[in-house]
């Protein structure tokens, strides 16, 4: 069930990477992610607590809409909501965040995102946050760190 997210809802917004489409962010959704469980006719909806989320953002609605008719399309592709940025008029798509396969309750809860943590030692989609405090005063050197950062399993 995709829905419309008030654009204030989502928090902590860090780039990710920069695609040809259009960039790919991490946030928190402060409303979490919608659930439905039961029978069509006797299903209970609920909601998770606030959550991590990636976001792509698009210049144009054309572009928008699209990408989100192509997504939709792919098999095995999840779509959380669509929203629109009140300062920058960019159109996003809101889908699961992308370290959700490596999240694992052994791991331990993330005491950034509430979730299960990507690895015994930390979580891959919060911690980067937390550990680029500094800067080296060059940004291709600091993306490339962070890339890595990303990237990174324990």
């Amino acid at each position: 069930m995709i829905e419309w997210v008030p654009f204030h809802r989502l928090i902590n917004l860090e780039i990710i990477r920069e695609e040809e489409s259009g960039i790919i962010f991490m946030a928190t959704w402060l409303d979490g992610i919608r659930i439905i469980k039961g029978e069509i006719l006797e299903y209970k909806r609920s909601r998770i607590k606030s959550c991590g989320v990636n976001l792509k953002c698009f210049q144009t609605c054309d572009l928008f809409m699209k990408e989100l008719k192509n997504y939709m399309q792919s098999e095995g592709n999840v779509v959380y909501g669509i929203t629109k940025n009140t300062e920058t008029d960019q159109y996003i798509i809101i889908m699961p965040d992308e370290f959700n396969s490596r999240r694992n309750y052994l791991n331990g809860i993330c005491n950034l995102c509430g979730h299960y943590n990507t690895s015994p030692s930390w979580c891959q989609s919060c911690d980067p946050r937390k550990t680029i405090q500094w800067t080296s005063g060059n940004e291709v050197i600091d993306s490339i760190i962070k890339e890595l950062q990303f990237k990174a399993t324990k």
